[in-house]
């Protein structure tokens, strides 16, 4: 659904294609907030959706696509944490949340072939060298700044 002229709030009905693989939803005219039923998109490989206006989700509805390799959700004004399970997204090669609200640790497993985080806050400076230190890893942060954690 890239490019569409579609209006209006996202349709909660999406959350029931549950055999769906692949779900690209840019350029459109729909507001958010992301569906709770999205959550039930568990056969996902890929997710990009970008441009929601009014967002205001967090990354809940991500917790058991597990089967992911791309997911972009770039400027969506999500809200909270980078999951702390993302470690179990064994296929993962490509992640895309920048230009949202999120914040936390990054987890020091990440190391994947292309990943924009470009987030609001981080916990320190050291958690960012760990992030992506894959040689290969193509990495953009240009927006971060870092909070120092209280302690």
């Amino acid at each position: 659904m890239n490019d569409l002229d579609v209006t209006g709030q996202i349709p909660e009905f999406i959350g029931n294609w549950t055999k769906l693989t692949i779900l690209k939803i840019q350029g459109t005219a729909w507001r958010g907030p992301i569906p709770s039923s999205f959550s039930n998109l568990t056969s996902l490989t890929e997710l990009l959706l970008g441009d929601i206006s009014n967002g205001g989700s967090s990354l809940e509805f991500i917790k058991d696509m597990k089967s992911l390799s791309t997911l972009v959700l770039r400027n969506n004004n999500l809200t909270g944490t980078i999951p702390s399970n993302f470690g179990e997204y064994s296929n993962l090669q490509e992640l895309d949340v920048s230009y949202n609200d999120l914040s936390g640790s990054l987890p020091s497993w990440v190391s994947l072939p292309n990943l924009d985080l470009n987030m609001k806050k981080t916990e320190d400076e050291e958690e960012l060298k760990s992030v992506g230190h894959d040689k290969d890893t193509q990495m953009c942060m240009k927006r971060n700044r870092i909070i120092p954690q209280l302690k």
